[in-house]
């Protein structure tokens, strides 16, 4: 019965981070577009100060 009980936790704990990796990898992402997108307004001020 123990033994069963830590095969359990094992294989919880391993797709908890499995998760906690995707999570990472869209969180990535995520930065990476909002990123692109504040870049482009800057730019855009910087064209209406000038112009």
């Amino acid at each position: 019965m123990l033994g069963r009980g830590r095969g359990r936790k094992s294989a919880g704990s391993a797709r908890v981070s499995w998760l906690r990796m995707e999570i990472g990898i869209r969180s990535e992402r995520v930065e990476r577009t909002g990123g692109e997108q504040r870049e482009r307004k800057q730019r855009r001020e910087q064209r209406v100060r000038t112009g």
